[in-house]
């Protein structure tokens, strides 16, 4: 199998949460998110997600002010509230992919999109529903969110389901210690990780870790994304006045993060963004 380039994940962190999370997704490239092929739908996972989401949208429209933005509502019950007439929803074949399902149906609106961006909250310890992976699965038909909202990523039925999307960008945004932090990036096995590794910040218990997450073992099968520690480029960003304690605690946050995950110490220094 041909090898994979290592998938850049931001990891922003500062004084600011709006600043945080234009720090990360600045990093991660603004500008390979619009397309040609149509508008670009902003999906928050959860009510938690909005704050973020409108930021990450004010950030596309001020970079690119021709481009259609759309922040969709965010899910409240078991799947998302979407209506239910015959002409608002499409099957899309992925049979080729390897998965449960030989086709998957999902509102016509995002599969006729240009681009999506999925938002996220950071989980709460032991609660993983709502990353990146669950978050695309709870998009689609009740017939396939459902189920997977029921497994909660024990069977990894999210990953069979998220085959028919391709986001441009997986946003994390929360805090973390009382700080607030964003996780920008375009690959869904890399942010899932990320997230789970922040969620699970001042947790003592003995779960396994995210490497063994049986949603991320299935989405690693599917190649829904990164399939090795090494594939992950965890790059730390600093925002905000002086590189003091603030820094230092990024700095101790990013070498706890590559511990969970296995990822090769790196040499980098937080660095200040350059913002919009």
């Amino acid at each position: 199998m041909r090898a994979l380039p290592p998938a850049p994940v931001f990891l922003a962190s500062g004084l600011d949460p709006a600043a945080v999370v234009a720090a990360a997704v600045v990093g991660n490239g603004i500008e390979r998110i619009p397309s040609a092929r149509g508008p670009i739908l902003i999906l928050p996972s959860a009510p938690g997600a909005l704050d973020a989401a409108l930021t990450l949208a004010r950030l596309i429209r001020e970079k690119h002010p021709a481009a259609g933005v759309h922040v969709l509502p965010a899910p409240t019950g078991i799947a998302a509230a979407r209506p239910f007439r015959r002409g608002d929803w499409v099957a899309v074949d992925v049979s080729a992919r390897g998965g449960r399902y030989d086709r998957v149906v999902i509102p016509r609106d995002l599969a006729e999109a240009g681009s999506l961006c999925v938002v996220s909250p950071v989980p709460v310890p032991r609660d993983r529903s709502l990353l990146a992976i669950g978050a695309l699965a709870q998009r689609a038909h009740p017939r396939h969110a459902v189920p997977a909202r029921l497994d909660r990523g024990r069977l990894g039925v999210a990953a069979d389901i998220a085959l028919v999307f391709a986001p441009k960008l997986v946003l994390v945004a929360g805090e973390v210690a009382g700080r607030p932090v964003a996780v920008a990036t375009s690959d869904l096995i890399a942010a899932e990780l990320v997230g789970l590794a922040l969620g699970r910040e001042g947790d003592d218990g003995d779960e396994a870790g995210p490497w063994e997450d049986p949603l991320v073992q299935r989405a690693t099968e599917l190649n829904l994304g990164v399939r090795l520690p090494a594939q992950i480029d965890l790059r730390p960003v600093w925002v905000g006045p002086g590189w003091g304690l603030g820094e230092a605690a990024l700095r101790a946050l990013v070498d706890r993060i590559r511990l969970r995950l296995g990822i090769p110490s790196g040499e980098d220094h937080p660095v200040a963004p350059s913002l919009p």
